[in-house]
C-alpha cells in the first residue's frame, strides 16, 4: 500500500473498541532496497513531546494547554501491521490500547 506520509501526521488514532489513543506525531521508517518503508507510528502526547525533541520542555509547554500527565510518558508505539489504514483520515489500530506497546 502506497500512501503520502503527510496526510497521515495529526490524524487521530482510534483502538479497534473506539478509544481515542492519540494523534499520529512521528512516522518511523526504514530503507529497504530502494524503498523507504513505514515501520510504525508514534502517537499521543507523549509522541508529540518526542517529535519537538524536548522532552521535559514539551511536556511543560503540553501542560499550559491543558494537557494532564496520566500514566506512561512514553509515545504509543504502533507498529504498521497493526494500524488499520483501510480509511487514512480514520487510522484505527488492530488492538485494544491496553495492548499497545509504549
Amino acid at each position: 500500500m502506497k500512501l503520502h506520509a503527510e496526510l497521515l501526521l495529526g490524524k487521530e488514532v482510534v483502538d479497534v473498541n473506539g478509544k481515542h489513543v492519540g494523534h499520529i506525531e512521528e512516522l518511523i521508517a526504514t530503507k529497504r532496497g530502494g524503498d523507504t518503508v513505514i515501520t510504525e507510528f508514534h502517537a499521543g502526547r507523549a509522541a508529540m513531546a518526542e517529535r519537538m525533541s524536548a522532552h521535559g520542555v514539551a511536556m511543560i509547554f503540553l501542560g499550559v494547554f491543558g494537557a494532564r500527565r496520566r500514566g506512561s510518558a512514553k509515545p504509543y508505539r504502533i507498529k504498521w501491521r497493526d494500524l488499520d489504514l483501510s480509511d487514512p483520515l480514520h487510522p484505527r489500530t488492530t488492538k485494544p490500547l491496553e495492548e499497545l506497546e509504549q
